[in-house]
């Protein structure tokens, strides 16, 4: 099994690599190749691929060929869509930031998806938000984004019934990572979700045997709790 994990080397995603690439072979998807120290450590298992998801999809679709053509064909895939551009304002952002964001969010991600059907493809995971279900204040075109994406993860899990691939979303509220730091956020970021821990559960899910399907499954910290 070969886990491809898009915006592996921050937050939720790089702590997902971690716990897999101590047993499993991990691609990591990012726009930087400053990959954390922490993942040198398994460079037996572990390679990276600089992809920046906020470009034309015409672009990253070239740069997604050269990766999937480096894969054994024989080699059962699970991809772990993660990677996401975040923005809070009080106005909708300008065309190109929004473009950027929806390229991160959405098309770039959706494109990954359908490059690998009819692949060796075992299993989807999306790594949507709260925000994908319920729309959040300031988060004009971020909560839209990610309502695209859960509908696209609806869509996906019905045709997936013809294939041998499953579909599994996950809509995290409020995470302690980076994703906040240029953010004025209330409640405080410590109190929102350990990025390890939820690591933990995604995995668990990404290791099934069975084939299963998850629609969207809400975790919250208590603070996103009303």
């Amino acid at each position: 099994m070969v886990y491809i994990i898009t915006g592996s080397t921050s937050g939720l995603g790089l702590q997902i690599a971690l716990q897999l690439c101590k047993k499993d072979k991990v691609i990591g998807i990012s726009r930087s190749m400053n990959i954390p120290c922490e993942l040198l450590k398994y460079n037996q298992t572990y390679s990276h691929c600089l992809i920046d998801l906020s470009e034309d999809s015409h672009i990253v679709r070239k740069t997604f060929e050269e990766l999937l053509s480096t894969i054994d064909p024989n080699e059962k895939i699970t991809l772990v869509i993660n990677a996401a551009k975040f923005q809070m304002s009080d106005m909708v952002l300008d065309p190109e930031e929004s473009k950027a964001l929806f390229n991160s969010n959405f098309f770039n991600a959706t494109v990954l998806v359908k490059s690998l059907i009819g692949l060796q493809l075992r299993r989807v995971l999306f790594i949507n938000s709260i925000s994908g279900l319920v729309a959040q204040q300031k988060q004009y075109d971020y909560s839209a984004s990610k309502h695209a994406l859960q509908s696209f993860s609806d869509t996906l899990a019905i045709s997936a019934k013809q294939f041998e691939f499953d579909v599994m979303t996950v809509n995290p509220g409020g995470i302690n990572t980076e994703l906040w730091n240029k953010v004025d956020v209330c409640p405080p970021v410590e109190e929102f979700m350990d990025p390890g821990e939820l690591a933990k559960l995604i995995v668990f899910l990404l290791k099934l045997r069975g084939r299963y399907f998850i629609k969207n499954f809400t975790i919250l910290p208590e603070v996103d709790v009303s």
